[in-house]
């Protein structure tokens, strides 16, 4: 790896690491650093913009950020994604990709939440509704909800606009319940940050390590 591609890794790890760090703790991401992740773009794309895999890279973070904006995912998250693109490649592997590997990696890491989620919920209080609910909601203490209203999306309505959530409304509605359904509001910069460091360490993603 070369110096600037090391210092460049390095400083983006770094601020995904700060913004990951408070999406944990309060779900509030300074924006600042969402921003200062694209300062090293510029150079990067000086660097790099003859070489068919970063130009490819680029169209993977372009379209990642994207689809998960089109899905709704919060615009800090859809920004880190982004600012991966312009990393240069650890290894000359096409399925190796800066942002392939980090959006694989993270993934992965999510999905390792659900069979955790759906034995929890086994002997919870809660009336789930079908193994849907048991694998995307968790039962969880209604004074946990109060104390950490940020990281609980409760489901005090049906067809409540998921985008819309009002934490007060959701409070307010489920006064004098001793426990409720609620979806897990997952750090998704977390996810990032790892699957970036995981990235770093190996220059491949979970899939091609498997196979290769």
């Amino acid at each position: 790896m070369s110096l600037v591609a090391l210092a460049s890794y390095g400083y983006v790890a770094a601020l995904l690491g700060v913004a990951a760090y408070q999406d944990v703790k309060k779900r509030e991401i300074d924006a600042r650093n969402i921003y200062a992740l694209f300062l090293p773009a510029p150079f990067l794309l000086a660097l790099n913009l003859g070489h068919a895999l970063y130009l490819l890279n680029l169209a993977y973070g372009a379209l990642f950020a994207a689809v998960l904006r089109m899905l709704r995912v919060g615009r800090a998250d859809v920004f880190a994604v982004g600012s991966t693109a312009f990393l240069p490649p650890l290894t000359g592997d096409p399925l190796s990709l800066p942002t392939l590997s980090i959006i694989i990696n993270s993934m992965l890491l999510q999905l390792l939440w659900v069979p955790y989620q759906y034995f929890r919920n086994l002997g919870a209080p809660c009336r789930f509704e079908g193994i849907k609910e048991r694998l995307t909601m968790i039962c969880v203490d209604v004074e946990e909800v109060r104390r950490r209203p940020h990281r609980y999306i409760v489901a005090y309505r049906r067809g409540m606009d998921l985008e819309h959530y009002d934490p007060r409304a959701a409070l307010e509605a489920i006064e004098g319940l001793e426990h409720v359904k609620a979806f897990y509001g997952f750090p998704t910069l977390l996810f990032l940050f790892v699957g970036l460091v995981m990235y770093m360490a190996t220059g491949k993603n979970l899939i091609t390590l498997l196979i290769t």
